[in-house]
This record gives C-alpha cells, sequence and structure tokens, in this order.
C-alpha cells in the first residue's frame, strides 16, 4: 500500500470504495473479488467477492467503513477474476484519517509529549596558559618601571626628568 497511500505515522484506512463495470454473458459464470492482503502476509485485511453468474455486464459500486485500521496492516491490493468475462475502468478508492498524535513528540498539544532536551553546543575554550606563545611572552622580563602611585613610567618619562 505504500505506493497508494502517503507514508506518514499515524496513518488509519477508515473506508473504502469500489466501482468496477463487468462486461460478460448473462449465462456465463462470473465472480470478482477485491481484496488486500494483510501486510505481514497472512490473510486479507480486506475481502469482498461479487457473484455475477446469471447476470448480464452492469456497473457496480460499493462503499465500506472501517474503525480506523492502521496503514501498516494494509498489504497489496488485489482485482480477481474467476470464470468467463472481463473487468472494465476498475476504481478503489480509500478513505484516510491521520493521526498527528501517534508519535507524540510532533506537537506540544499531543497527550505524552515530552518536552525535548536542548543540544548543547561542544565549545572549544581557550587556555591562553596552554599557548606557547603566551607563555613565552610572560618569561621575558620586561623591565617596566613603576612611580609610587603605580603609573608605569615609560623611558620618555625617565628621559625627561633626567635633562
Amino acid at each position: 500500500m505504500g505506493a497508494v497511500l502517503p507514508s506518514v505515522p499515524g496513518l488509519d484506512i477508515n473506508g473504502l470504495i469500489y466501482r468496477y463495470t463487468t462486461n460478460k454473458i448473462p449465462e456465463d459464470d462470473m465472480r470478482v473479488t477485491i481484496g488486500n492482503s494483510n501486510a505481514d502476509g497472512s490473510g486479507y485485511t480486506f475481502r469482498e467477492t461479487d457473484d455475477w453468474s446469471g447476470l448480464p455486464g452492469n456497473t457496480i459500486t460499493k462503499k465500506f467503513l472501517f474503525n480506523n485500521i492502521p496503514s501498516a496492516q494494509w498489504g497489496d491490493g488485489s482485482i480477481e477474476v474467476e470464470g468467463e468475462g472481463t473487468v472494465e475502468d476498475p476504481l478503489v478508492a480509500y478513505s484516510y484519517r491521520v493521526d498527528f498524535c501517534a508519535d507524540p513528540q510532533t506537537d506540544p498539544s499531543c497527550p505524552g509529549y515530552i518536552r525535548p532536551t536542548p543540544q548543547i553546543p561542544d565549545v572549544d575554550v581557550y587556555n591562553a596558559l596552554e599557548d606557547e606563545a603566551v607563555v613565552a611572552a610572560l618569561d621575558q622580563d620586561p623591565n617596566f618601571k613603576y612611580d609610587e602611585d603605580g603609573n608605569l613610567i615609560s623611558d620618555k618619562s625617565e628621559e625627561e626628568e633626567e635633562t
């Protein structure tokens, strides 16, 4: 059913309509079976047989309601003909709903929603004391001079005082 229905979580089939036309001679026996196998291959999710034996060819339309059967349970569909005659212009249409809370994490308003833990980014911390250039600069003797107030004495101000 993957190619027929949207592939979204929480998709449930709640109805099916089929229509087809038979082309046959009234005296011939003919049975037409419309069905969907179970997704696991064990039987059928839906199967309906129309007996056209002794009837002239005609068009038939039937509809069925389901109690929201999950789409994952529906397997491949088929139209089988037994006897003499043909099926023309077949149509099978599925009615469905999407339960947006099938995965509660899709919407904060869903029951069972758990607020996600925010992702904490990895941050590379720069440690200046591990930087060889910084360590080398700290190891140098700068020979700075300060006055009694803690102000840096530049070489220019020393030269001015001496002259």
